[in-house]
């Protein structure tokens, strides 16, 4: 059995930094509030980087390449650090709608760094050098697809982000701008009871005036409720309801229609 090689060791002690350093930070931000952030998830980039700089490979070209990637991770390290100062003293607003234009560049250089590893296997870079690129061209190559690829991505989150605002906006209620008021149902019941306080109370909820109340007749229209120049709704309305054997909740009585 072959014993391990320093590129091995390298990957293994990269893993052990990223488990440690993951730890510690959770740990430390187990009861942290919206605001507050850790800087080792940055410092864990900064090493991780400059590891893969200087990781030694088989051909010098390849070397180059890896130096190119730890170097976009060292950046993308330092741009996070100087973030999360920015947000810990309040110069960057963490409630703000838009990013600050300067959270943009640690996102973009790691983007930029998962690129240069994806360049940076075996088989892609044995054919660069073949084809007799230099590690200049080489770099400013990626660099183009990683710009191209994060304007994807922000293209995509903008473009989401209006269509839900229209959608929000179609499926909005109608204002008071619109000519519609609403009402909590405190306010509706106040309208109801003030309803039922200005009609007059019947012994029946559901009679709006009561037939066999004569006294109203009698005050109105003198002696036997009816004049000759009096058509008698009333005993009309009584007797009809008296044959059909109809409940007194169900009639309305129209009352006398006067005459001259």
């Amino acid at each position: 059995a072959h014993g391990w090689s320093h590129k091995d060791l390298q990957h293994t002690s990269l893993g052990v930094i990223w488990f440690c350093g993951g730890l510690l930070s959770t740990y430390m931000l187990r009861r942290a509030g919206p605001r507050q952030r850790s800087l080792f998830p940055s410092i864990i980039l900064v090493f991780t980087g400059c590891a893969m700089a200087a990781h030694e490979q088989s051909s010098e070209f390849s070397t180059r390449v890896h130096f190119v990637f730890g170097l976009s991770l060292v950046l993308a390290g330092l741009t996070r650090c100087v973030e999360i100062m920015l947000l810990t003293t309040g110069l960057i607003s963490a409630d703000s709608k838009e990013p600050n234009p300067f959270q943009y560049i640690p996102v973009f250089f790691l983007c930029h760094s998962g690129v240069a590893f994806m360049a940076a296997n075996a088989e892609s870079v044995a054919a660069i050098a073949n084809m007799g690129i230099d590690i200049g061209t080489f770099s400013l190559g990626y660099l183009s697809v990683s710009f191209l690829l994060f304007f994807y991505a922000y293209f995509m989150m903008q473009l989401y982000a209006e269509l839900g605002a229209r959608s929000d906006k179609d499926m909005a209620l109608p204002t008071a701008s619109d000519g519609m008021v609403y009402q909590t149902v405190g306010q509706q019941d106040a309208e109801v009871s003030a309803v039922a306080d200005s009609i007059p109370a019947h012994g029946d909820s559901h009679v709006l005036f009561d037939a066999n109340d004569d006294d109203d007749d009698d005050s109105e229209y003198g002696n036997g409720g009816h004049d000759a120049q009096t058509l008698g709704f009333g005993a009309s309305a009584r007797h009809a309801r008296a044959s059909r054997g109809s409940r007194p909740s169900d009639d309305i009585e129209l009352g006398s229609l006067h005459t001259n």
